[in-house]
């Protein structure tokens, strides 16, 4: 059932691929990571950044470009950083979200102050990140789509990892459907503020 439900996903897609040569999508994207590589430079040392923490399967491009940040961060006066960490749809390649808390208290932890645009799984990630570290560096949040009592769209996941990896399917999406043991944990504690 998932096979013919990824097949038909893959035949949609198609149509809508670009007429672009390797080499055009080779210098976008090079093009495109040096633009981020600039936008992540401390240009406001002062003013306490934005960090943007990506979801389920993202990372950088999750964001609008980095033409469009630099605009913001130019407007807010504030430096925009991306904290991205492993996740894909793959098997047991990518670390629970238990485990990716402690690489973002890494991240955060230079900083005295941040404000920080979650996405997605990237809010359940800040979630349990605010919840076992008290003296965290946050002071104001925002939460875009977070699946906070899961997702059912988790099932889908766990499934095409499942058929297409191995039978132990993919932890993280396993984490947040809805009623793991993930959820429950998180959606009982109190959260630090």
């Amino acid at each position: 059932m998932y096979r013919g439900l990824v097949i038909c996903l893959l035949l949609a897609l198609l149509p809508g691929c670009s007429a672009k040569s390797g080499q055009e999508l080779s210098t976008g994207l090079w093009k495109t990571w040096e633009n981020m590589d600039e936008l992540v430079q401390p240009d406001f040392p002062d003013a306490p950044p934005v960090v943007l923490i990506h979801g389920w399967n993202g990372g950088e491009f999750t964001w609008p470009s980095p033409e469009e940040l630099r605009k913001l961060e130019n407007k807010l006066q504030r430096d925009i950083y991306f904290f991205t960490y492993r996740t894909s749809y793959l098997a047991n390649r990518y670390p629970p979200l238990e485990v990716m808390e402690e690489e973002l208290d890494r991240f955060l932890f230079k900083y005295p102050a941040v404000d920080v645009v979650a996405h997605s799984m990237g809010g359940l990630l800040l979630r349990q990140y605010l919840s076992h570290h008290p003296d965290h560096p946050v002071k104001r949040a925002v939460f875009l789509s977070t699946p906070h009592f899961g997702t059912n769209a988790a099932k889908l996941l766990t499934g095409l990892a499942t058929i297409s990896i191995s039978a132990e399917g993919n932890i993280q999406a396993q984490e947040i459907q809805p009623g793991s043991d993930f959820l429950w944990q998180l959606n009982s504690l109190r959260e630090q503020s």
